[in-house]
């Protein structure tokens, strides 16, 4: 299965970043022979969220924007076996409660020793060189029915290492984006803000600055008596 829970969707930096990982994502559906791929990236709150899905417009419209708690994924993570970059849990072995986890395909398991079971997990946790989590490949659904052979995978962990660089990349336009939107906030602060100005003016020329760049619903501002 492809497991994240359900939740609202977030703003990304830049169309550019989104595209890249969908492009990602169809190739593995395209090439490596899964009906569906799914790219999260790791967000600074604790959860990870699906940025790109490919294969199917039913699992698109159910994890676009999900996200899942990191530390329950990779608790679930630990308990896989180690193909290299991609994990394997088999569904025997994961701890989920029902409906608690995002889509599962609906189809019947052949009746083959390596037949893939709606359940299944295999993901590639997405790491760069400083060893962070940045993201996750999810992959389900093999056309075939099976569990993944070599071939398959060593095609997999190519594309796993596709998507850690877009990833990384991606978080580094996003970085970007606040940092200059930061700026060109507090460049407004000091343009409005005079000599000529009341405290109480410069905060109430400030607030709408403020709560742009900082893309905050409210605002409060604390001063402080200099005791003189």
């Amino acid at each position: 299965g492809t497991h994240v829970r359900s939740a609202g969707d977030a703003a990304w930096a830049t169309g550019d970043s989104r595209d890249a990982l969908q492009l990602i994502a169809e190739g593995v559906t395209e090439v490596a022979g899964f009906g569906v791929a799914a790219i999260s990236v790791a967000r600074d709150d604790g959860y990870m969220q699906v940025m790109a899905v490919a294969g199917s417009d039913d699992a698109r419209r159910t994890l676009e924007g999900a996200r899942t708690p990191i530390a329950e994924l990779m608790e679930e993570v630990a308990k896989a076996d180690d193909w290299g970059l991609l994990k394997f849990v088999p569904h025997e072995r994961l701890d989920l409660d029902d409906g608690a986890w995002g889509w599962v395909p609906d189809y019947e398991p052949l009746d083959v020793p390596d037949a893939w079971h709606p359940l299944d997990l295999l993901v590639a946790p997405l790491r760069y060189a400083d060893g962070v989590l940045r993201g996750s490949l999810s992959i389900d659904l093999p056309r075939d029915g099976r569990r993944p052979d070599a071939e398959q995978r060593r095609l997999l962990e190519l594309y796993a290492g596709q998507a850690g660089r877009a990833v990384v990349t991606a978080l580094e336009r996003e970085a970007l984006a606040e940092q200059v939107r930061l700026a060109e906030a507090a460049r407004t602060i000091v343009r409005r803000a005079s000599a000529k100005l009341s405290l109480e003016q410069v905060l109430a020329e400030s607030r709408e600055a403020l709560l742009e760049g900082f893309r905050a619903a409210g605002l409060w501002i604390q001063t402080l008596d200099d005791g003189g």
